[in-house]
């Protein structure tokens, strides 16, 4: 009799929770939990969210359907131990050991599958919601970079002033405001600057690439920056020096550590490294 008690109180409660939990989903509406939107990548429906969005991993798939995602290849196991870039046999990958890339970070995809294309779109066709689903998958690598780490804020890697007043945005800043979201730190979207407007670091090889881009950035608000660190982002990892170039700037400037994070990562040989990205 007491088991059926208990059974019978049991049930009351559930019933209550989920009734409130209904009465929430009518009050708030989208607040709490917005409408599906469609596939950032294939345009498919998405089911609604059964709960908030608490985890990136959760609104990850508020971007993106399943079969898209499946398609996704996202960073794991071992990997270089300064940039983390995956399937190095060595424990410094040829960037690293070469000082090309000299900041340490992680990336949350490998630049294949729809990635590139994602990449593509958000760049150079105005689709700036694909930010978030970029953004998201950023900020679940952002979190592993940044633990044990006393992030004082997250910074873009910015585009010089021509180049976004052609584009209207910077795709680093719409990917980097998802991860200061979900970091909770706040988003330092004008103390990095570019000073030149260098050629497109696409198909230019490695050392190209770092002549192309060293003394680039300056940075201001130097009080500020006094003994900080810094999370740079950036959408995609290719050598390394364009983030090396940015995190240089910043701790010239007095920042205290610097680490970074992209969206992204090619792993492509390096003989071959003179795509569109």
């Amino acid at each position: 009799m007491f088991q059926k008690e208990k059974v019978r109180h049991r049930l009351q409660i559930y019933r209550h929770l989920t009734g409130g939990l209904a009465r929430v989903r009518e009050d708030f509406g989208d607040l709490l939990f917005p409408p599906p939107a469609g596939c950032g990548y294939c345009g498919s429906e998405l089911m609604p969210p059964l709960m908030p969005w608490w985890t990136p991993e959760n609104a990850v798939d508020q971007t993106l359907c399943r079969r898209c995602l499946e398609q996704v290849v996202f960073t794991s196991g071992p990997g270089c131990a300064r940039c983390g870039r995956p399937e190095q046999e060595d424990r410094l990958c040829v960037f690293c050991r070469n000082d090309i890339c000299r900041v340490s970070g992680g990336s949350a995809t490998v630049y294949e599958g729809i990635i590139p294309e994602l990449t593509r779109r958000l760049k150079f066709k105005g689709a700036r919601q694909l930010a978030a689903a970029l953004g998201r998958m950023a900020a679940i690598t952002g979190m592993k970079v940044a633990a044990g780490w006393p992030v004082t804020a997250v910074v873009p890697v910015p585009l010089h002033q021509e180049r976004l007043a052609e584009r209207g945005y910077n795709q680093a800043q719409l990917i980097a405001g998802e991860v200061a979201r979900w970091l909770g730190r706040p988003l330092w979207s004008d103390i990095l600057l570019r000073t030149r407007n260098t050629k497109p670091q696409s198909g230019l090889d490695i050392a190209d690439r770092a002549k192309n881009i060293e003394g680039a950035f300056v940075a201001v608000d130097v009080k500020n920056l006094s003994r900080r660190s810094i999370l740079l982002v950036d959408d995609v990892l290719t050598t390394g020096a364009t983030l090396t170039a940015a995190a240089a700037a910043l701790l010239v400037a007095g920042a205290g550590s610097v680490r970074f994070v992209t969206a992204s990562v090619t792993v492509a040989p390096p003989q071959h490294w003179k795509g569109d990205y």
